[in-house]
């Protein structure tokens, strides 16, 4: 049994790439998924851009690898704008859907 460690609001057409394996990878604020690991799963949720609102749709996806720009240590002219944007680009493998 898999335990969902997120469950993640995923905006039309994107959850469909994601879904269908066009869209490998989903880019966060980090502070709220601060703890994220590979080997962890995650939940995605479709939602209406437009609305906001949930469909019934989801599929959850196995995170293969992580990265946060906070300890990206090259490109040091960057450095300061990474560390104030703080994000989490993580890589996703689908393994179970709706």
């Amino acid at each position: 049994m898999r335990t969902v460690k997120y469950n993640l609001p995923t905006h039309s057409p994107y959850y469909g790439f994601m879904l269908n394996g066009d869209k490998t990878f989903d880019i966060r604020t980090r502070k709220p998924y601060r703890q994220l690991m590979v080997g962890d799963y995650v939940k995605f949720w479709e939602q209406d851009p437009k609305t906001l609102e949930m469909t019934q749709s989801w599929f959850v996806g196995e995170v293969t690898y992580v990265m946060k720009t906070r300890d990206i240590n090259f490109w040091p002219f960057l450095i300061d704008d990474l560390e104030k944007v703080d994000l989490i680009v993580f890589s996703v493998r689908v393994v179970e859907q709706s």
